[in-house]
């Protein structure tokens, strides 16, 4: 199977989605570019061409353009219960992302305020104190954590070189402490398993040191580049989650 195209405008969907049942998806980087700190192994867009910790010279709409497309949507027909932050790359690294999203929020406020904003973020950013404001406005801030310990981190998220796992746990816990966020962790069998042995125990530490509101537990269920992955069951991804329960007390959904 082919790996999924990047997106080639700023808004796309809405799509249903399993998390935030219909969702118009955002996207703040070029069709043609994937500008992330991760270059996970797992990922459908396939390799990051712009691997990078910041994006101050990389060519993305401007603010002006972003809002003028979402406010299009928001006047429009189309029904939609989540604007979600994703795209092309790593949200939080668009130059503009802590002056954005207020504006975004007043937007929707103004004309379809029964819209929630989502974020899909890889976490890389919590640690920039310019960034927790904003974050802090989103409705729904949905934090990527796939590993506990630096190893295995290195393996399935592959990024940008310098970056350390203890600094976004403890940007995490710290964010989590006055914030709901949603942890969303990727597990897979392949070149490390995350699911068991003492990467899971790191993984169910660094958990329990965060204290999310909650938990989402993913597989690989679109094409990938790595071959070598093996995507989990439903029952496997189901048995975590109810350990993940049982280990931390905090809740945790299998999707």
């Amino acid at each position: 199977m082919a790996l999924i195209p990047l997106q080639v405008s700023i808004i796309y969907g809405p799509v249903r989605s399993r998390r935030l049942g219909r969702s118009l998806g955002l996207n703040l980087f070029l069709a043609n570019r994937k500008v992330c700190s991760f270059d996970c192994i797992y990922c459908h867009f396939g390799a990051t061409t712009d691997l990078v910790r910041e994006c101050r010279s990389c060519p993305v709409p401007s603010i002006s353009e972003v809002l003028t497309a979402v406010e299009g949507y928001l006047k429009s027909e189309y029904e939609f219960d989540y604007l979600t932050l994703s795209g092309n790359g790593e949200p939080t690294i668009y130059p503009g992302f802590a002056e954005l999203v207020p504006k975004l929020k007043a937007l929707i406020g103004r004309l379809r305020p029964s819209v929630k904003l989502a974020l899909l973020s890889n976490s890389t950013t919590i640690n920039d104190p310019a960034m927790l404001p904003a974050i802090r406005m989103i409705d729904v801030p949905i934090l990527k954590l796939d590993a506990g310990d630096q190893a295995t981190f290195e393996v399935l998220n592959q990024p940008y070189p310098g970056t350390k796992l203890t600094d976004i746990i403890d940007g995490l816990a710290q964010l989590a402490r006055g914030c709901r966020i949603v942890l969303q962790t990727v597990m897979l069998d392949g070149p490390v398993r995350n699911y068991e042995g003492s990467a899971f125990d790191h993984w169910i530490a660094a958990v329990r040191r965060i204290r999310p509101a909650s938990i989402q537990l993913y597989t690989t269920d679109r094409p990938v580049a790595d071959l070598s992955i093996r995507k989990l069951t439903e029952a496997e991804l189901e048995s975590i989650a109810a350990r993940t329960r049982e280990l931390t007390g905090i809740e945790c959904q299998a999707y």
